[in-house]
């Protein structure tokens, strides 16, 4: 083979416990759709599995033990090499992946629904395509450390605990979320970029101890739950133009905030906000919060709720 050959090697099976390798195609492929005639990055390698029509928990899961033995006799530079492409698969047996060490890249097309610890500690997991998953079980990507960025086109749910302890995540890009529970990326200390455009409900402790995070900017969240950005300690800039409930604590630790923008019209519920130093801190409102305006709690000076600001401007 010339130098630089990418590789697709297929395999099928003639009865359920033996892995049969039938051809070795060789192709061109894009990164992370698995699909014959796409251009690879280079030196990459896919290991295709085709599960098409299998449902039964069981024989999902011995056919991807085998796939994991495999990987597991490579070196970790060859297991880094590979691009695990599971066709067919639809639905991600819980703790299906759980804890393969020598998963680095994996591309799942037809997954619509993953379940509960899928990928947990998966700690060398550096990649992952699910182009259909609207559905992710608690815990499912917890404690994959090298993890750096995940983009789930379709997701529209989140379970508990999904990206906790994602040490190396970055950037997350949730253009269809509507619906997640609680501690969704509980200690990603590294996270800066987050795109949630269409979610309207922010759990408790959604980004505790986010410690990397600087900005956020939520357009449609219009309930905020305790403890959401407990300890984001570089977080400066927090722009929240829906937002019509604020519940208790919501940026105790954020010592480094100068800037929170609630544009909402109306009525505005506070608990306690926890801010460490209102002071410090440039606050917009709309323009009804203004002395003898028709919004609630309405401002005076550069004070409001309690709280006496850097200062407040209206919008």
């Amino acid at each position: 083979l010339a130098a630089g050959t990418q590789l697709l090697v297929t395999f099928t099976y003639n009865n359920k416990s033996n892995l049969e390798t039938t051809g070795i195609t060789i192709s061109s492929f894009m990164p992370g759709n698995g699909t014959d005639g796409e251009v690879m990055a280079q030196g990459k390698q896919y290991l295709t599995l085709d599960l098409t029509g299998i449902t039964d928990k069981a024989e999902i899961m011995t056919k991807l033990s085998e796939i994991k033995a495999r990987l597991d006799n490579m070196t970790d530079a060859e297991a880094s090499k590979q691009v695990v492409f599971i066709k067919g698969l639809t639905s991600v047996p819980s703790y299906a992946f759980n804890s393969w060490y020598k998963l680095y890249n994996i591309t799942i097309p037809a997954a619509t629904n993953i379940d509960e610890w899928a990928f947990y500690n998966c700690s060398n997991l550096t990649s992952i395509s699910l182009p259909a998953a609207t559905t992710i079980g608690d815990w499912a990507f917890a404690s994959c450390s090298k993890l750096t960025s995940v983009s789930l086109p379709v997701a529209e749910k989140l379970g508990r605990y999904v990206f906790h302890q994602c040490s190396a995540l970055t950037t997350v890009n949730l253009p269809k979320v509507k619906d997640t529970k609680d501690f969704i990326f509980n200690y990603c200390s590294n996270l800066t970029t987050v795109n949630l455009p269409v979610l309207t409900y922010i759990n408790s402790s959604t980004f505790t101890y986010c410690t990397g995070l600087k900005t956020i900017y939520l357009p449609a969240v219009t309930t905020l739950c305790s403890t959401c950005f407990f300890y984001c300690s570089s977080l400066t800039s927090v722009s929240l133009p829906a937002v019509t409930r604020i519940d208790n604590y919501i940026f105790t630790g954020c010592t480094a905030l100068t800037s929170i923008s609630l544009l909402a019209p109306g009525s505005i519920t506070l608990s306690v906000l926890g801010i460490p130093s209102s002071a410090n801190c440039d606050l917009t409102l709309n323009v009804d919060k203004k002395p003898g305006g028709s919004g609630s709690p309405l401002a005076s000076g550069t004070v409001w709720r309690g709280f006496t600001w850097k200062s407040i401007t209206y919008k």
